[in-house]
């Protein structure tokens, strides 16, 4: 979208989204294809209490952990870190 254009929200937003206002991929374009290959393998069971992430070197920021178990029995593990002290 350019950042002449309105958008939605309080706070202008630019940086959101797959693609480019050209359709160009975003880094985003290609990790979204990556976790529909790994989840999409019928019902998942979402298991998110069995995880425990700590982190034992430096600081960390507000951790979020996702596990997915797929019917197959395989698990994926996701996790994030919001930082500390955003750039």
């Amino acid at each position: 979208m350019p950042v002449t254009d309105p958008v939605l929200g309080q706070d202008a937003e630019y940086h959101l989204g797959l693609v480019r206002s050209d359709r160009a991929k975003k880094l985003a374009f290609s990790t979204v294809q990556m976790l529909m290959g790994l989840l999409n393998h019928g019902k998942l069971t979402i298991a998110d209490r069995q995880t425990q992430l700590s982190v034992i070197s430096g600081q960390a920021g507000e951790l979020f952990t996702h596990l997915f178990k797929r019917p197959d029995g395989t698990q994926i593990l996701s996790f994030t870190i919001r930082a500390l002290h955003p750039r």
